[in-house]
């Protein structure tokens, strides 16, 4: 699971009691502290370097070898479900809001195109299946998580009379 809702974050809420083996007692501390998606995203960032205008985008052969260098597993927790893991949205700190605010995703996309695929093609080298709590909304986050990343998407919603389409009520 990988909660990339990352303006409402909860995906580790709702399973806060399957840490125990990793975290014991306090496991709700642990996981506010433990790094996640916006934090990986950070030092890819970062490994990439500072996109400047006159510099070449990354390479496909560059992104994947990134990511192939990087310790993913840092930033996936074990649940104490056999076979499900979590990629929480990120560290909830006293910064978490300005990292998730200020991260350019397009900056890092026109850096890196071929980043946010190679990401992809590793989750779905390492597990069945991969489920993703996106954002909903047309944001950069939205459109990563239903254009660039799935090869099926399927749409979750509470029927209630905000989700549903004006004609429908």
């Amino acid at each position: 699971m990988v909660d990339w809702d990352m303006e409402a974050p909860g995906l580790h809420r709702y399973f806060q009691t399957q840490f125990t083996q990793r975290f014991g007692s306090a496991a709700n501390r642990a996981l506010d502290e433990y790094p996640g998606l916006i934090d990986l995203f950070q030092e890819l960032e970062q490994a990439t370097g500072q996109a400047h205008e006159d510099q070449e985008p990354q390479s496909e052969e560059d992104a994947d070898a990134l990511l192939r260098v990087t310790d993913l597993s840092r930033f996936i927790l074990e649940t104490d479900i056999p076979a499900l893991s979590l990629l929480k949205a990120g560290r909830f700190d006293d910064q978490y809001s300005t990292r998730v605010n200020t991260f350019q995703w397009e900056t890092l996309y026109c850096h890196s195109p071929w980043l946010l695929r190679a990401f992809a093609d590793y989750l779905a080298e390492q597990y069945r299946y991969v489920l993703i709590d996106s954002r909903t909304g047309l944001t950069d986050s939205s459109g990563i998580c239903t254009m660039l990343l799935p090869e099926k998407l399927v749409v979750v919603f509470t029927p209630n009379r905000q989700a549903l389409p004006e004609c429908w009520t």
